[in-house]
């Protein structure tokens, strides 16, 4: 029969429902700034003389009803600013992944292990001369 995990949360960390509430926020937060970034910019790009309200959510909402038009060259701009984030994502992954190689579990924990006289009775050298005695 299985064992229940009893592997308990540390104190003080997010769970999995906040983390997943600041994942969304943050979402939401930046779509809203996307969609206001490309707008302004759009508008100005393609000369449209288009009055962009100053409210953000103002500006998404009357992009969803249809209110405020899409400017032709904001496509461009959220496509440019997404490859751009993407290649940022890749590269703070792929430094993630070569600082991580290479080391083992033990290799965080050596910074409150012993040093020099403290493990001197455990070194080879150390060992050798016990084994001669």
């Amino acid at each position: 029969m299985r064992r229940p995990n009893n592997r308990r949360p540390q104190p003080g960390g997010a769970s999995a429902g906040t983390t997943a509430l600041a994942i969304a926020i943050g979402g939401v937060v930046a779509g809203v700034v996307a969609v206001n970034v490309a707008m302004r910019l759009g508008h100005r790009l393609d000369a449209t003389g288009v009055t962009v309200p100053a409210d953000p959510f103002a500006v998404v909402l009357q992009v969803a009803v249809g209110d405020l038009p899409w400017p032709a060259s904001g496509t461009l701009i959220l496509a440019v600013a997404g490859l751009v984030l993407l290649l940022l994502v890749l590269l703070v992954g792929a430094a993630l992944f070569r600082s991580g190689r290479g080391r083992t579990r033990v290799d965080r924990a050596a910074a409150f292990m012993g040093r020099g006289t403290d493990i001197q009775a455990l070194t080879r050298r150390s060992a050798a001369q016990t084994a001669k005695c």
